[in-house]
């Protein structure tokens, strides 16, 4: 996959929100035994397979999962360079995300710090829906939208819509993506990239932390 890290503009301040020391559940079924990017139900899978490695689970982190402000708020829009090339939109208590321009992608990130001690693993996940249009070629990049994780400050160590489907189109579905937290790391970002043409609609999303024994 073409990386696209370099010449990155944002058009709006990084906002960072602060949660305080994480709320730990008790032992669940998650554990960061592996990374998991998916469009199905394997995370259900997986939550039951591994619960009784003794693993926790942090609350949501994120804010305004409802995407009650979609510029100035918790959620930071980015794209590549040049004239804004992406609208987002407030659609159903979740976003549209809609390609109009020639920029070649775009980020909806919201940027989250808290303490950590020990190895941990971010899981992210979210609905989607998306008609993201990948024939012909609008340029060199990979024509792909959905998730973003970034875990720590490299943003070499992002899943860029790592899960399927990510590109075409395809009704409502949750998808998941997992980074292990870069060592040193008190912050990462989470959202939404999109990179083709066309559509891609999100909702409900979730960051958890998980720490396993």
């Amino acid at each position: 996959m073409r990386t696209w890290f370099s010449g990155l503009y944002s058009n709006a301040p990084m906002v960072v929100r602060a949660t305080g020391v994480m709320m730990m559940a008790g032992a669940i079924g998650a554990c960061a035994g592996g990374q998991v990017e998916t469009g199905g139900d394997a995370v259900v899978s997986e939550n039951q397979a591994n619960g009784a490695r003794g693993c926790t689970q942090s609350e949501n982190l994120l804010l305004d999962t409802e995407f009650s402000e979609t510029r100035g708020g918790v959620w930071t829009f980015r794209q590549h360079t040049g004239e804004i090339s992406f609208s987002v939109e407030r659609e159903d208590g979740g976003i549209l995300i809609n390609k109009f321009g020639k920029e070649p992608w775009m980020l909806y990130t919201q940027s989250v710090a808290f303490p950590v001690s020990g190895d941990a693993t971010l899981r992210f996940s979210a609905e989607l829906k998306g008609q993201i249009e990948y024939e012909p070629p609008l340029h060199g990049f990979d024509h792909i939208a959905g998730l973003f994780l970034q875990p720590g400050k490299s943003r070499s160590a992002s899943r860029v819509a790592t899960h399927q489907p990510n590109r075409g189109q395809w009704d409502w579905q949750t998808m998941t993506i997992e980074a292990a937290l870069l060592p040193g790391a008190t912050s990462a970002q989470a959202g939404f990239v999109h990179q083709g043409g066309g559509s891609l609609w999100a909702r409900n999303p979730s960051l958890v932390v998980i720490q396993c024994n």
